[in-house]
């Protein structure tokens, strides 16, 4: 796929939000039972050794003080962590040879799902955290 063929795909296709003569950003919203997470993902176009390839970006929704302790214990079935500094992101690269529609549509949705599950993994354990040390005060209250 080219890159005019990219952006017409995911206009036709997701909620765009910018975009660019290099990059296109998309806004998702996934759930997992009662919650939800808005989620944006960016598709941009970059050139390595004369191949195009395609850079596919989710980001993850976590506290920036907690980012340093996902990045050390996550395990990602797909795709890498970065820290970009104003964002954590899951990370995956294509080469523009073997994008098609249907391999563009898998690849975001498996990256959106990497991003959003480790999103509520750090939620569930900072509310984990948050609760233990309510139920500690509380008893701490009592006495």
């Amino acid at each position: 796929m080219d890159w005019d063929e990219v952006v017409t795909h995911l206009r036709a296709s997701y909620r765009v939000g910018h975009a660019t003569r290099t990059w296109i950003e998309l806004w998702r919203s996934l759930r997992d039972g009662a919650r939800a997470i808005r989620q944006q993902q960016t598709v941009r176009i970059a050139e390595c050794h004369g191949e195009t390839y395609y850079v596919i970006e989710a980001e993850i929704a976590v506290p920036a003080h907690a980012r340093t302790a996902l990045c050390e214990a996550a395990e990602l079935s797909m795709g890498t962590l970065i820290d970009r500094g104003d964002a954590l992101v899951a990370h995956t690269q294509i080469p523009g040879s073997a994008l098609t529609p249907a391999a563009l549509d898998l690849i975001l949705t498996a990256i959106a799902r990497e991003a959003m599950r480790l999103s509520m993994l750090v939620w569930q354990r900072l509310r984990a955290v948050a609760d233990a040390q309510a139920a500690h005060e509380a008893r701490f209250d009592a006495a």
